[in-house]
């Protein structure tokens, strides 16, 4: 388990966050802590359609502490929704 970590933590430096912590999501889907990880991981690569879509797979569970507060995190939904919008009207 450690080494799927630290191969999601080293891939998301180099920009192929996602196929690392998708990997390591399928064999560990309880791992809600990890999925928040993922989750800013997606906001800070500005990967807004997978932020998004996690998002909703936090569901209720979202540990606001996690992401700066619920302020923080309600204004990365927000900016995160806009980015989709925007992007959605310039297809």
């Amino acid at each position: 388990m450690t080494q799927l970590l630290n191969e999601a933590r080293s891939r998301t430096a180099s920009g192929d966050a996602k196929g690392a912590y998708e990997k390591y999501m399928r064999l560990h889907p309880d791992d809600i802590a990890e999925l928040h990880g993922y989750t800013q991981s997606a906001y800070i690569c500005e990967q807004w359609d997978t932020f998004n879509e996690l998002i909703s797979k936090l569901g209720k569970d979202v540990d606001f502490a996690a992401f700066g507060g619920k302020a923080k995190f309600d204004e990365m939904v927000g900016r995160a929704k806009a980015h989709a919008t925007k992007l959605v009207n310039e297809k």
